[in-house]
């Protein structure tokens, strides 16, 4: 039975990844182009929402959809039996009528879009997104939520060193937070109120309401990240990264780690033998490691799945459980 090696941290020569305005508008590169963290790819015009009012029912509406409004006109009155009741903006913008509210948004303001990294802009989707090219350590997770996130890397403690909540402050606003070990939610929740972008981890309490963009190394439950990873973690400070939690990964443009052989392949497969530590990447036993006691060549599993499986013994409770094979990671030993 093969399965994939798992390599938590490895070099990759070729990373694509994308750029998307938020609404069609001009791209100002080309394809070819060579670009630096700062520089702008393209622009659009956006309005952002600043107020949203209700509309009471029976109501009179006094402006028209898509209508220009000045701070403090009147929406809308409503008669009353005892007196009239008036709606009126506290915003200068643009008026969308909905069924039963009036929005208004801001006057349309430039957005630019920032390439984040030093890159090759290896395709262009005409008025609307750039395929950017580059080389990057990229730092494998096994779970993770949120959106994709380009920002300055802050980390959070040495190695071994405890993280409180109180020890977070506006200097993680707007980074990109590292940390070795377990964070509790409400260290997630307290970094989402001060306005961090995102959080890399060894593990949380739950997958259950995630407040953040996040992304976790090794699983659920206290444990922390292996030597290598966590030796990495410490020298990432002021470094750019991106969390990508479409592909599980923290990726760290133009940063080399020092054996380019770990770049990421997929013939990384090993053949399984019984006593071989793994990793679960499956429910329910997601990030749980264990013990390879037995296999099991056409296993009929109770959801109705027949297919190649393992009996595991994790190490954490001595449980054994039966784990299809594809939802196993070998461990470098």
């Amino acid at each position: 039975m093969k399965v994939f090696v798992k390599k938590q941290i490895s070099y990759n020569h070729l990373v694509f990844l994308e750029r998307t305005l938020p609404k069609e508008g001009n791209i100002t590169v080309k394809v070819g182009d060579l670009v630096k963290p700062f520089d702008v790819l393209g622009h659009t015009y956006i309005s952002r929402l600043q107020e949203s009012i209700n509309l009471p029912t029976g109501a009179k509406i006094l402006i028209k959809d898509e209508e220009d409004v000045l701070n403090d006109q009147v929406l809308f009155k409503k008669r009353g039996f005892i007196r009239s009741e008036r709606g009126k903006t506290h915003h200068a913008g643009h008026v969308s009528l909905k069924k039963d509210k009036i929005e208004i948004y801001s006057q349309p303001e430039k957005f630019n879009l920032v390439s984040g990294i030093e890159s090759k802009v290896a395709k262009i989707v005409e008025k609307k997104s750039c395929l950017l090219q580059t080389e990057a350590t990229v730092v494998q997770g096994i779970w993770a939520c949120g959106a994709e996130v380009v920002g300055e890397i802050k980390v959070l403690k040495k190695k071994g060193e405890t993280l409180r909540t109180s020890d977070l402050d506006a200097s993680i606003f707007g980074k990109i937070l590292l940390y070795e070990s377990f964070l509790p939610a409400s260290i997630l929740q307290k970094a989402k109120a001060i306005g961090a972008l995102g959080v890399v981890c060894a593990s949380v309490e739950s997958s259950q309401n995630c407040p953040i963009n996040l992304l976790m190394i090794e699983g659920f439950g206290f444990s922390r990240t292996t030597g290598n990873v966590s030796d990495l973690f410490e020298k990432l400070a002021l470094r750019t990264g991106i969390i990508s939690p479409e592909r599980k990964q923290l990726i760290l443009p133009g940063l080399k780690v020092e054996s380019e052989d770990e770049r990421v392949e997929l013939e990384g497969q090993t053949e399984l033998k019984k006593g071989a530590r793994v990793q679960i990447i499956g429910w329910p036993y997601l990030g749980r490691e264990g013990i390879v006691k037995d296999f099991l060549t056409d296993h009929l599993f109770e959801s109705g799945l027949r297919a190649p499986a393992a009996l595991i013994e994790t190490l954490d409770s001595k449980e054994q459980v039966k784990v299809v094979a594809d939802n196993l990671l070998a461990l470098p030993t």
